[in-house]
């Protein structure tokens, strides 16, 4: 699982760093027409509207005004004209002949937006009228906005190369990080499999002489010939046979549930006579003799319906309360109630022993176990079964002492 995780982290960095190679290269492409509209395109040192209200009216007519020579006004321009109300040329600086006429409404209308003549022109509404300059014919393009017509060439014979080169460099990248991943994710699945089919293996080897083991022990515990300190013996014999044998039911049934080759047998059932057979079962256990264990459900609870694997199900009970039994040395009171929460369903099991190590509460609610994690194999377990039925399962303190597991699950 964590090379999975390394894995995904591996492909989100490589999407992170594309998308901003591709906005930093976006940045790159326009500052780059950016620099090139201000180095090509036309300077011009005087705006329009300040040369039009620098003109002033003196005995000969409209000049520019006194501030600068004419040349230095009309700087980036080629020529200028004033126009009266009725479309008259009342004043002009180096105006082409053929544009020294009479003009329209309609004809100022359609060259205060665009061209006169096949000059690009701008205009200002001045106080002596309107102010009119042109440009140099093909110096600037005018659409709304206004370019060098190098820039527009520039840009729309750039724009299929870059986006090409861009598109290859992805495709590029993307078959480079799927090769790699492909290899890891076949490897990781060889892995797996092997991982599955060995603790498989071994959990049926071990299934036999076990079962003996535990056969010759409780044979031996219960021969009143034998001493008494030998049947003590047997006894622990026994016993951790039983905690050997749930060790590697556990390995089992993790290993399982992790890579879905444990099916659900799903089934509908009520959760209150559910509940009781489960419990009446482990009270049948050995472990029971080492615990005070009590069941309550409220009315609710009782006539729920669940939709689960009873024999996951039990198996999550029996995790749950041996987990009580086990960690306490003393005789535990461990309690078992149900309740109904909307279309949840919540089993809580709580004992008054020692809780759960600090440690071990650390260690289930880490995303991915540490290397010197403690053994959780068991509430692991707890967490699979609750998951693979759509719920979860939550470990705390109880109050004021002792462990406290809660388990959700959706209602059929």
């Amino acid at each position: 699982m964590k090379t999975f995780g390394r894995l995904i982290r591996r492909y989100l960095l490589a999407a992170t760093g594309i998308v901003l190679l591709l906005v930093m290269l976006g940045i790159a492409f326009i500052g780059r027409l950016v620099w090139q509209e201000s180095s090509r395109g036309p300077q011009w040192e005087y705006a329009v509207g300040n040369i039009a209200e620098s003109m002033v009216q003196t005995d000969e007519g409209l000049a520019f005004g006194p501030e600068h020579a004419p040349e230095e006004w009309m700087d980036g321009y080629v020529w200028a004209m004033v126009l009266d109300d009725d479309g008259d040329v009342i004043w002009n600086y180096a105006l082409p002949q053929e544009l020294d006429h009479h003009y329209t409404t309609s004809d100022v209308a359609r060259f205060s937006r665009w061209y006169l003549d096949g000059y690009p022109v701008f205009c200002w509404a001045a106080e002596q009228g309107l102010f009119v300059v042109g440009v140099e014919k093909d110096r600037i393009v005018r659409y709304n906005a206004y370019s060098s017509p190098e820039i527009v060439r520039g840009l729309v014979g750039s724009v299929v190369p870059i986006l090409l080169s861009l598109l290859g460099l992805i495709v590029l990248i993307c078959f480079l990080l799927s090769w790699q991943g492909a290899k890891e994710l076949l490897a990781l699945a060889r892995r797996d499999n092997a991982r599955t089919q060995w603790i498989a293996g071994v959990s049926h080897d071990v299934r036999t002489p076990l079962a003996l083991i535990l056969g010759w022990a409780e044979q031996l515990e219960q021969d009143t010939a034998l001493p008494e300190h030998t049947r003590q013996k047997a006894g622990g014999i026994r016993t951790q046979s039983e905690k050997l044998r749930t060790l590697i039911d556990d390995l089992n049934l993790t290993s399982k549930l992790q890579y879905g080759a444990q099916p659900l047998r799903k089934e509908e059932l009520t959760a209150g006579p559910l509940m009781r057979q489960l419990v009446a079962r482990f009270c049948e256990s050995p472990l029971a003799e080492r615990c005070d264990l009590s069941l309550t459900q409220s009315l609710e609870a009782e006539q729920a319906k669940l939709s689960v694997d009873r024999a996951l199900l039990e198996r999550l009970l029996e995790n749950l309360l041996g987990n009580s039994v086990r960690h306490n040395t003393l005789p535990v009171q461990i309690r078992v109630e149900t309740a109904r929460v909307g279309r949840s369903f919540i089993l809580t099991v709580t004992d008054n022993g020692r809780g759960y190590p600090p440690e071990v509460l650390e260690a289930l609610q880490a995303a991915e176990p540490a290397e010197d994690a403690p053994h959780i194999l068991g509430l692991h377990v707890v967490e699979q079964i609750a998951a693979a039925h759509g719920g979860k399962a939550v470990f705390s303190q109880n109050t004021p002492n002792g462990a406290k597991a809660v388990v959700t699950l959706p209602l059929g």
